[in-house]
């Protein structure tokens, strides 16, 4: 009878732990389709069951910022962080991420750092130190930390091209996250050398890129806001081009913030031509961008979610009122 009971409870536990991974899945699906209350209500009941599942929290909060509830997006963090645990350094650098979002910049390097003395490997949060240092306008240490970031990465691209075959849970998608991640962490170098006066060094940096990765999407994007940033404006909108084109061959390429890719790009193309004098293209250009993502209907929340420059944002403003001229 004893056994019984224990093997009763085993197969309760069994069948529990795979509805939970089920629910989790169906969860995520939802988020990805924008189905924001459903997501909430199965993750919601994932926390029901399971208080102490501190990712169903960190997703639930996720899917809180996107409906534009920031007040409970951000007491879902907190108590995700309190629960602790193994997801530790991952939930301390998803705060961080929406805090950044916040312009909660000094909150959001701690939370950074606290990520990174849990895990030291993760590139995340080596390149979120980076970003929190340039919006705080420590270029210098912005600078720096990219460098870091840059040949951690390195190591680590080169350890996968050895011993890719025998590590267990290495895939084609982990490594295009990689790559991601490694242009993304000298796009924040080329940032910081822009800010303090080294242009030429920031477009050297993505011509060394561009022998690389000559079809990244990621690339042609960043790139086109150094170029955005230095006033080379017809290079900017040429780049920004080049990445709506390789999206048309891409299915979806979703961002940290959940949008898509193309979203970024489009937004910056139509800014782009706007400084470039094509003021009634940039128009249509934005036009189509609003009727895509309707609720980024003003520079502040485009700048908000896409984290663009004072520079940018300064000329959306101005494309905007001249709608209405």
């Amino acid at each position: 009878m004893v056994v019984a009971v224990a093997l009763g409870v085993i197969f309760a536990m069994i069948v529990y732990f795979f509805v939970r991974i089920q629910w989790h899945k169906q969860a995520r699906d939802y988020l990805n389709a924008q189905q924001y209350e459903d997501a909430i209500r199965l993750y919601s009941r994932v926390i029901r069951f399971y208080p102490q599942d501190s990712l169903a929290l960190a997703n639930r909060a996720n899917a809180y910022k996107q409906q534009g509830d920031d007040d409970a997006a951000l007491a879902d963090y907190n108590q995700a962080i309190a629960k602790g645990g193994r997801m530790s350094a991952i939930i301390y650098a998803t705060r961080a991420y929406f805090l950044m979002y916040l312009g909660r910049h000094e909150e959001a390097l701690a939370d950074y750092q606290t990520a990174l003395q849990a895990d030291p490997m993760q590139s995340q949060s080596q390149l979120g130190i980076a970003f929190a240092y340039l919006f705080l306008k420590q270029y210098d240490n912005a600078l720096a930390q990219a460098e870091s970031a840059a040949r951690n990465l390195e190591a680590q691209i080169a350890k996968n091209a050895e011993f890719g075959a025998y590590i267990v849970n290495q895939s084609e998608k982990m490594d295009a996250q990689l790559q991601t991640i490694y242009i993304s962490t000298y796009a924040t170098k080329a940032l910081a050398l822009v800010y303090l006066g080294r242009g030429d060094e920031a477009k050297a940096i993505y011509d060394d890129l561009a022998q690389k990765y000559p079809d990244s999407m990621v690339l042609y994007t960043d790139r086109a806001e150094i170029y955005f940033l230095l006033g080379e404006f017809a290079l900017a909108v040429a780049d920004y081009e080049k990445a709506l084109d390789l999206a048309t061959t891409i299915d979806h390429m979703p961002t940290a913030n959940g949008y898509d890719l193309s979203h970024v790009a489009q937004s910056g193309y139509a800014v782009a031509l706007f400084a470039n004098g094509d003021a009634e293209k940039a128009q249509t250009v934005w036009r189509e961008f609003l009727s895509k993502v309707p609720r980024l209907n003003s520079p502040e929340k485009v700048s908000k979610e896409f984290f663009w420059s004072e520079a940018m944002t300064a000329q959306a403003e101005k494309l905007v009122a001249s709608l209405n001229t």
